[in-house]
């Protein structure tokens, strides 16, 4: 079981067409898996977004920065897209 810190940190390595499944409640410690959907979920893990999603909200928000965010700011602030979508 990975840390959705963990997860975040290493978004390139996973194809895009997978999904994230995190522990609620969201944090960057969250017991967290890549799987296909719909088999995920597993073990308390609930639906976060897909791989191809949290790159385009990184991406997108990225692009407005003058600096490279960190991974806990990029952790942060997929917590955040995902709690505001749900």
């Amino acid at each position: 079981m990975s840390r959705l810190y963990d997860i975040v940190a290493n978004l390139a390595e996973f194809d895009e067409g997978l999904t994230i499944y995190a522990a609620r409640p969201w944090t960057a410690a969250s017991d967290a898996v890549v799987a296909q959907e719909p088999e995920g979920g597993g073990d308390g893990e609930t639906w976060f977004m897909s791989v191809d999603a949290a790159r385009q909200v990184l991406e997108g928000w990225a692009d407005s920065l003058d600096r490279s965010p960190s991974i806990a700011e990029s952790t942060d602030r997929l917590i955040a897209y995902a709690s505001n979508a749900a």
